[in-house]
């Protein structure tokens, strides 16, 4: 695996780590800076080597962050460190990389996921007005990108998850109007019955059902859903039909 590192501009020594680090082994400098070891990491006796490596890896992009400012890599270096607080469930840090790089650098192509990556962190969170807000300053940075569907889906979705169905259900239908051959055709008609049903709506929950039933290319039709068009009729009082259902 071919590994590229520009060493313009870097210290001797910080060249000395990087590629010592690729092949798995560990630059010690003294506190003097006059002299250093090369070792294997076994040898350093470290009671933790999984938070000792995860310390390590906060520190190399800090490093790169406060050294070299200036540097191409440093949005890189903010994003993934943002992945990495993000996959150890450390939101609020996540989430502060993300924005380092959604508001310092705007026209890096990282931005705009940094933006949908800060909008998740909420989502996570539990906090889907700030989601919301998140996505919604993705619609108004770029409103001719072509994800834009997902980031409709993804407001919506903040809502359904609140337990705003009408709101959700406005808006999912408001979707599949702007973007009828979207992929997520046949998971948003999936959302919209569940909200219906959730919010006790029945009579549009089975409209909805039966409409789906009839055009099965969008999802596959299964026991739950049978189940749903069943209860539907219970609960309007169609005990016959739902009976035989």
């Amino acid at each position: 695996k071919r590994i590229n590192v520009s060493l313009e501009n870097m210290p001797f020594h910080d060249v000395l780590e990087i590629v010592t680090g690729m092949f798995g082994l560990e630059f010690v400098l003294n506190d003097e800076n006059r002299s250093a070891i090369i070792t294997i990491p076994s040898n350093l006796g470290i009671a933790n080597p999984l938070e000792y490596f995860r310390g390590k890896i906060v520190n190399t992009f800090r490093k790169v962050q406060i050294k070299y400012p200036d540097n191409e890599l440093v949005p890189d270096s903010h994003f993934k460190l943002g992945e990495f607080f993000y996959s150890m469930g450390l939101t609020i840090l996540a989430s502060q990389e993300f924005m380092v790089v959604a508001e310092r650098y705007p026209n890096h192509v990282l931005a705009k996921d940094a933006l949908v990556n800060i909008a998740k962190c909420y989502e996570d969170a539990k906090d889907f007005k700030k989601a919301r807000d998140i996505y919604n300053e993705f619609v108004e940075r770029y409103p001719r990108d072509d994800s834009l569907s997902n980031i409709y889906y993804a407001i919506t979705e903040t809502l359904y998850k609140e337990g705003k169905y009408e709101n959700a259900i406005k808006i999912y239908k408001k979707i599949l109007q702007m973007y009828p051959s979207t992929d997520l055709t046949g998971e948003i008609r999936d959302h919209i019955i569940t909200a219906y049903f959730k919010n006790k709506d029945y009579s549009n929950a089975f409209n909805e059902l039966i409409a789906l039933k009839k055009n099965r290319t969008l999802n596959a039709w299964s026991v739950d859903k049978d189940f749903m068009v069943g209860e539907c009729l219970y609960q309007m009082e169609k005990y016959e039909d739902a009976f035989i259902v």
